[in-house]
């Protein structure tokens, strides 16, 4: 498992250098921010959970993974579906986009195989 608490000081400090964070950050800042983010993208981590006791516990610090993640990367053109075929047919659908955005599209390069693994569905219209 992730040292968490060297994950959590990593992200705190550079939070309060944020401005400096840019897509030319490497080294501990950006590796600290996508370990956060595969956490989290794992289910391993949580920016909020419940206690034994009931009460929520917000993680600010994953939280500003989150948005130091927005920082380090910079915005791309990106589609979702196949790219346009004319004329269009069920081999070839229309692709949906383009987009400029930072985070790329969760599914983009999902097989059946990836999905059944999952064990959940993403039916049209669907953004992760």
């Amino acid at each position: 498992m992730t040292d968490l608490s060297h994950l959590e000081s990593v992200v705190e400090a550079v939070w309060e250098q944020r401005a400096e964070v840019s897509a030319a950050t490497h080294g501990e800042v950006r590796d600290a921010v996508e370990t956060a983010l595969a956490l989290l993208d794992s289910g391993q981590a949580r920016v909020a959970s419940r206690g034994a006791d009931g009460v929520w516990t917000t993680h600010q610090w994953m939280k500003k993974a989150v948005l130091l993640s927005f920082r380090l990367n910079d915005n791309q053109i990106m589609r979702a579906g196949a790219p346009s075929v004319m004329p269009l047919s069920v081999d070839h659908p229309v692709a949906v986009g383009p987009f400029w955005d930072k985070v790329p599209n969760k599914f983009g390069d999902w097989t059946a195989s990836d999905y059944q693994s999952a064990g959940f569905r993403s039916v049209p219209g669907a953004i992760v």
